[in-house]
Formats: structure tokens, C-alpha cells, sequence
């Protein structure tokens, strides 16, 4: 090693010699320098490719709504669900096959759409249990839950809908509290049970 350097040192004295060992020095750094760089970004998209993870539910909701309550079933893997206890296909509400439609988009009690929802939503407070559960509240706007929805908000639009959200690593259970909305006493209770991650 110490005669390499010692046989550069020479090289670089020498008038003749000096260009091709500046060079070559040049070739080795920068090559030197290349290899640190891609192993640097190879190492780092290896860390950032994850696994999407899809989540495998089944869900109950209450619907309570002037003092009727419509209840909605179903399971994140099957095409069908239940509507107070007739059964529908997915598909077919998508498509419009069905005569009467379906008053509630079903679609909106969905796990990943209810964490979209929230992810609006203002966080106002949360409670740790002992058993590492926790129970949060949240605030959202009339007028932005209804936005992309059909279902039109015509009276206190301005007014703030309270979601409590109970969670143990999921979301186990939703309540959306839309008092006052339409002059409607109007409440929405979701659960998600065996969850399963995919």
C-alpha cells in the first residue's frame, strides 16, 4: 500500500505522467463516490416497499333515524350484505339493478372509508383504558360530511357532528351523532368484529 502512494507521489512529480494519474485518481473518487450513492438508495426503496395490508371484517350498523332503525350487515370478502335482514348484492346496488335503491350508501360504513372520515375530522379528545383501548372524539362539520354525499344537508349545515371512536388496535366501534340534521334525530352505530390482517 505505502508503495502505491509512493509510486502516485512519483507519478504526479513527473510532467509526462501527471495527467493519466490525476485521471485515474479522478476514476477511482468518482466510482468510489457512484457506488456509495446507489447502495445508499438501493438500501432505501428495500426499506420503503411494504406489504399493503388489507384488512378482512365483518361489520354491523344501526341506523337511527326519526325513531326508525335500519340495520346493515355484511363482511368485507363476500358481495352480498343485509339490509334490515333481506339480502342484496353489491354488485347490484352499484349497477342500479335494484327497483327501490337502498336509502344508505353502504359503502360509506366501510372500514377504510370510516377511517377516511375521521382522518377529516377534528380531534377534540381521547381516553387510554387500562386494557390499552381507547375511546376518541371527534368533530366534523355538517356541511363536510355531507359534501360528497347524496343525502342533502338543508339545516345546520354549520353545526358540528360528534364521531366517538373505540379502538384496541382496530377500530371496533363507531358512533356518528348527527343531532339535529334535518330536524332528524339521527344516529349511526357501526361495529367491526374479527378482524384480520391479509
Amino acid at each position: 500500500m505505502l508503495n502505491f502512494i509512493k509510486k502516485i507521489r512519483e507519478n504526479l512529480k513527473n510532467p509526462k505522467k501527471r495527467a493519466i494519474t490525476q485521471l485515474v485518481l479522478y476514476a477511482v473518487f468518482f466510482t468510489f463516490v457512484f457506488l456509495i450513492i446507489s447502495s445508499a438508495n438501493s438500501s432505501g426503496k428495500k426499506s420503503t416497499i411494504k406489504k399493503e395490508e388489507k384488512l378482512v371484517y365483518s361489520y354491523s350498523c344501526s341506523i337511527v333515524e326519526n325513531n326508525i332503525t335500519t340495520y346493515i350487515n355484511g363482511s368485507s370478502d363476500k358481495e352480498t350484505f343485509m339490509y334490515n335482514n333481506v339480502e342484496y348484492n353489491i354488485n347490484d346496488i352499484k349497477n342500479n339493478i335494484i327497483e327501490n335503491p337502498i336509502k344508505y350508501n353502504v359503502s360509506d360504513y366501510y372500514y377504510d372509508n370510516i377511517k377516511e372520515l375521521i382522518n377529516k375530522s377534528e380531534f377534540i379528545e381521547k381516553t387510554t383504558y387500562k386494557d390499552d383501548s381507547t375511546k376518541s372524539i371527534y368533530n366534523i362539520k355538517v356541511s363536510d360530511y355531507f359534501n360528497d354525499k347524496t343525502y342533502e344537508c338543508i339545516n345546520n349545515c354549520d353545526n358540528n357532528i360528534t364521531i366517538t371512536v373505540y379502538e384496541k388496535k382496530y377500530i371496533n366501534n363507531v358512533i356518528i351523532d348527527l343531532i339535529n340534521v334535518n330536524n332528524y334525530n339521527y344516529t349511526i352505530d357501526i361495529k367491526y368484529e374479527n378482524i384480520e390482517s391479509k
